[in-house]
């Protein structure tokens, strides 16, 4: 990795912390939350660094396996078993440890902490990895895991789309149909197996990530000034915190796609391009935490299930 793609990790690093450490602080119900007049953003919408989570995983995927699957380097199983390696024995651990936590707990208290979905119907789904997404959009167990069963379904379109493509133009085509999909199925707010909510944020971030890469690479090649494109960004995403903090929602409309279509988009440009953020998050001590974003993000919850009981 360069220092650019190096910066994404960091980037990771920061979102899983948002959503373990501040968002789900929720989960304690308190009365008060520490420090929120200074970071009152990610405690009342760190929920969406979930999308950034997809967008950068699509950005990686495109930069580090379209030429492989487009010259036939690496075969279905070979791409899925890797992925598969990656993140299902991190994900199965978590699963195990959340079960025996929630046994203790509902011995004590006669209810789950959180998440109430907590039987072998539900256990199986989660044992499978198609817990939400896939077969349906009930928490249970370790709820937050539900990325993990919707990032599958997109490795799956995604070799799909590389594969199939006989010019490199055609895969961006297909990527953008998924993008109209996912929007689609998630302005309209159906809820069915596979087109539902959290299918359609995972697919439409993934989709945009995985193309976002691919501008990436021409302005790469290109002798395009893409210092002030990173700086402009930045000004952009300062404009766009400080309306989020104000309250004033309203004046950028649905927040979720305003993050997705715009403001996930540019902070990535930020990060690659802005080349005083690409060296802060480029440090070691965020591409170490980035490297740890994926355990940070699924063994949260266990966590704070161990420090309620």
């Amino acid at each position: 990795m360069d220092n650019k793609e190096l910066s994404l990790e960091g980037l990771k690093g920061i979102g899983s912390c948002i959503i373990a450490f501040v968002w789900h602080y929720q989960h304690f119900a308190p009365a008060s939350f520490p420090f929120y007049n200074l970071i009152p953003v990610s405690y009342n919408h760190g929920w969406l660094m979930v999308e950034l989570f997809f967008m950068s995983s699509g950005f990686g995927m495109m930069i580090g396996y379209k030429n492989k699957i487009r010259n036939r380097q690496i075969s279905f199983k070979e791409y899925f078993l890797r992925r598969l390696s990656r993140l299902y024995p991190v994900f199965f651990m978590t699963l195990l440890i959340v079960t025996i936590l929630q046994l203790f707990y509902k011995a004590k208290m006669g209810e789950t902490f959180i998440y109430s979905n907590f039987d072998v119907y539900h256990f199986i789904l989660n044992l499978l990895c198609i817990q939400d997404g896939i077969v349906g959009t009930e928490w249970s167990f370790n709820a937050p895991s539900w990325c993990i069963s919707v990032s599958f379904f997109c490795y799956i379109i995604f070799y799909y789309s590389v594969y199939v493509s006989k010019r490199e133009d055609e895969i961006y085509y297909r990527l953008f149909s998924f993008v109209l999909i996912g929007a689609s199925v998630l302005i309209s707010e159906i809820d069915y197996p596979i087109f539902n909510g959290l299918m359609a944020r995972g697919v439409l971030c993934f989709s945009i990530g995985a193309i976002l890469a691919g501008v990436y690479e021409k302005w790469q090649i290109s002798h395009f000034n893409t210092a002030v494109v990173g700086n402009f960004s930045m000004a952009m995403l300062i404009v766009m915190y400080f309306i989020i903090r104000s309250g004033n929602i309203e004046i950028i409309g649905n927040l979720q796609m305003t993050f997705i279509l715009g403001i996930a988009p540019l902070t990535i440009i930020s990060v690659l391009f802005s080349p005083w953020l690409r060296l802060l998050l480029s440090k070691k001590p965020f591409v170490l935490l980035g490297s740890l974003s994926l355990s940070i993000y699924l063994c949260h919850f266990p966590v704070q299930c161990f420090i309620r009981i």
